[in-house]
C-alpha cells in the first residue's frame, strides 16, 4: 500500500492510489486540509506528463468503479458528468496551482475499495452514458438540420434568449458526438489489437 501524505483517505481513494503506483511506480501521493472536496476524498499525485497521461487514461476508464468525481491535469479538467471532453482551466498563476506537475483527482463519498475485475468489467462502451450519447448521436445522424430543434417555427419572434439555448444544445450535442467518436476510437483500437 503506498502512503497518502496528509492522510489517511478513505478506502475507495486509497485504492485508486494504490493501483495507479502499481501502474507507475509514483510514490509522491499526497492529501492535505482544505483538498476539494475534502482531505480524504482527493489526492494529489505528483507527475511527469507522460504519467500523468497514464493516470488520466486510467481514471477515465475506471471513474464509475472508484467513485470518481473530477480530474484536473495541465490546466485541464474532465468531469464526466458535465462533459465528455477535457475543458480548458483559467490560469491560476503557477505551475503548481495550474496542474502542470500534478494531477488532481476528486472522489465522490463513495466507491470500490478494491481495482476493477477486468474479467468481471463491462466495456465502458455500453454505460448510460454512453446509451444517451448514442441517442444524440442518433438524433443528429437523423435530423437534416444536425439534430438541433428548429430555432423558431415560422411567424415566431426570433429573441436572444432562444438562440441562446439553441446555441448551447449545439454545444452538447457537438461535445457528445466528439466524445462519442473518442470512444468509437479507443473500441476499434481494441478490437484491432
Amino acid at each position: 500500500m503506498v502512503t497518502v501524505d496528509g492522510g489517511p483517505v478513505r478506502p475507495h481513494v486509497q485504492a485508486f492510489a494504490d493501483e495507479i503506483n502499481r501502474l507507475t511506480g509514483i510514490t509522491h501521493i499526497i492529501t492535505y486540509e482544505g483538498h476539494q472536496p475534502s482531505r480524504v476524498q482527493a489526492l494529489d499525485i505528483f507527475a511527469t506528463y507522460e504519467q500523468m497521461d497514464v493516470i488520466a487514461q486510467y481514471y477515465m476508464e475506471h471513474w464509475r468503479h472508484y467513485g470518481g468525481d473530477y480530474i484536473i491535469r495541465r490546466q485541464q479538467i474532465w468531469n464526466p458528468e458535465i462533459s465528455p471532453n477535457w475543458r480548458d482551466m483559467a490560469d491560476r498563476g503557477s505551475r503548481t496551482a495550474n496542474h502542470y506537475d500534478h494531477v488532481h483527482i476528486s472522489f465522490q463519498a463513495t466507491g470500490a475499495a478494491t481495482p476493477p475485475d477486468p474479467s468481471t468489467q463491462e466495456d465502458d462502451m455500453f454505460n448510460d452514458n454512453d446509451r444517451k450519447t448514442l441517442a444524440d448521436l442518433q438524433m443528429v445522424l437523423l435530423d437534416p438540420v444536425h439534430g438541433i430543434p428548429k430555432r423558431l417555427e415560422q411567424g415566431e419572434e426570433n429573441d436572444k434568449a432562444t438562440n441562446a439555448a439553441v446555441g448551447r444544445l449545439e454545444v452538447s450535442v457537438r461535445d457528445q458526438v466528439t466524445g462519442l467518436e473518442a470512444k468509437m476510437d479507443r473500441l476499434i483500437a481494441k478490437l484491432g489489437a
